[in-house]
């Protein structure tokens, strides 16, 4: 089994998962800390919709 590298191969989330950020964001004027937690509320092909717990849906 060898290991999955994200960034090479992305992987579509589905809506409803849990998810902790892994870097500092700053989104629609609003910073995002790392490890901050989310889930995934939709997805594109460039972007995942995830409301972070307490604040509006974001675009990650």
């Amino acid at each position: 089994m060898s290991a999955h590298d994200p960034h090479e191969d992305p992987v579509q989330l589905p809506h409803g998962t849990d998810v902790i950020t892994r870097v500092d964001r700053n989104v629609m004027g609003e910073s995002v800390a790392s490890g901050s937690v989310g889930r995934v509320g939709g997805t594109s092909t460039a972007a995942v919709d995830v409301q972070i717990l307490g604040r509006i849906e974001s675009t990650l």
